[in-house]
């Protein structure tokens, strides 16, 4: 009869755990493991996983902690904690890790722990058993002083352009090396819808133009290409070098459409100052997040018009830049006011023919200085008028008090001898 009863207790303690713990455990990452064998001191690459849970009912937070060699080289997006809003089962974090300047060469290894907090109780479940789970990022790495160039070419594609503009030529970059990723040539030959008939070709030898893809990561390197095309389909016979070795060919069919055909629409954003207190003199860097919301690319400049005191200063018009379809980007340009003034700056990107919505900054130079020595001088005059105001009145009240002399004797008359006269 014991062993009956000692059985019960057991399946009913079984029935009332399962549920907490079937809650708890159904999470996982991935990837769960990542290894580099190409760092170097300094540098810093980024990795993204995603958590996922089977239950999403209610939202889940997280604790993140670094573990072994490398615990004080891990970070994330949402530092060392976060949580997964209810309702969500997949959740990507990107993962830093920042290489010491001073780190050895060697093989380092550590994890990075997720460790999902336990929440209260629901009111009513009869349950208060809390079961901790984690999910690990297994990291193996290797730092090494030499500096890998090791990138793929993933695809091309030629968005469709407007007659009269350059075409953009995407390229689609995988770089696994610790240095950033441009290809040094790429060579296009231009053949027609049918291709049947070679229409032109171009060399692009300098692609500095162009931004790079960072270390251990994936991006788009953007070649902008000048051309004589008419409107039409065509097809670009592409091969792409890094050095005299060709590492990609592929054959790209593309649009060229009429003038005002593709829709173009940026926004301006996050206009922001490097310093919001300038010196006289000190450079002043201007900066703009800019987006391409709509399916072409284009070219544009990020202008700055400069008023101080009222009156324009000066024009400043950054360098050109390319922006994807759906894509965002920071620009800048620089500029060093000269003289003392009330700066008002007018920032704006002008782009196929467009321009975004204008922004405001505004900032003073040396009229700080200025005011102080004015306010220093009206006080200082103030206070003379003060000190003249009470010398005139004590004057005057020192001459009423002075006896009326006689004209003739020069000694005081009094009253009877006035009176007398009379």
């Amino acid at each position: 009869m014991r062993k009956i009863t000692n059985l019960f207790i057991i399946v009913c303690l079984t029935v009332l755990l399962v549920p907490s713990m079937v809650s708890a455990v159904g999470l996982g990452i991935s990837p769960s493991v990542v290894e580099v064998d190409t760092l170097v001191r300094g540098m810093q690459f980024e990795k993204e996983v995603m958590l996922s849970r089977s239950e999403a009912s209610e939202a889940l937070s997280f604790a993140v902690k670094g573990e072994g060699d490398i615990a004080q080289w891990v970070s994330t997006e949402f530092g060392d904690s976060f949580t997964i809003p209810a309702g969500q089962q997949r959740f990507p974090v990107t993962v830093y890790v920042k290489v010491p300047e001073d780190a050895a060469n060697g093989e380092y290894s550590g994890n990075v722990r997720f460790n999902a907090q336990p929440g209260e109780a629901r009111e009513g479940s009869g349950n208060d058993v809390a079961v901790l789970v984690s999910a690990v990022l297994q990291l193996s790495l290797t730092v090494t002083g030499e500096q890998v160039m090791d990138y793929d070419v993933a695809a091309l594609e030629i968005p469709a352009l407007e007659e009269g503009w350059p075409l953009q030529l995407v390229m689609k970059i995988d770089n696994q090396g610790n240095v950033a990723a441009l290809p040094s040539k790429v060579e296009i030959e231009f053949w027609d819808k049918f291709k049947e008939t070679k229409i032109d070709s171009t060399v692009i030898g300098d692609l500095s133009d162009a931004e790079p893809v960072g270390s251990f990561s994936e991006g788009e390197v953007i070649v902008s290409v000048e051309h004589g095309l008419e409107i039409g389909q065509y097809w670009a016979m592409v091969k792409v070098y890094e050095g005299t070795e060709m590492i990609y060919e592929d054959e790209v069919i593309f649009d060229v459409v009429a003038l005002g055909s593709i829709d173009k629409n940026a926004e301006l954003k996050n206009v922001r100052l490097s310093n919001n207190k300038p010196a006289e003199g000190e450079l002043v860097e201007v900066f703009a997040d800019v987006a391409n919301v709509d399916a072409g690319h284009f070219v544009g400049k990020l202008m700055v018009k400069v008023m101080r005191d009222g009156k324009l200063d000066q024009m400043i018009e950054g360098e050109q830049f390319t922006l994807p379809a759906g894509s965002e980007r920071t620009v800048s340009v620089i500029l060093t006011p000269e003289k003392i003034g009330q700066y008002e700056l007018d920032v704006f990107v002008a782009y196929a023919g467009k321009e975004t919505p204008h922004e405001k900054l505004s900032f003073v130079i040396g009229l700080e200085g200025a005011a102080t020595y004015v306010y220093g001088a009206v006080a200082l005059a103030v206070v003379l008028i003060l000190a003249l105001i009470f010398i005139l009145i004590k004057v005057m009240r020192k001459t009423k008090s002075v006896p009326v002399m006689k004209e003739s004797m020069g000694e005081p008359m009094s009253k009877s001898k006035k009176a007398g006269k009379k």
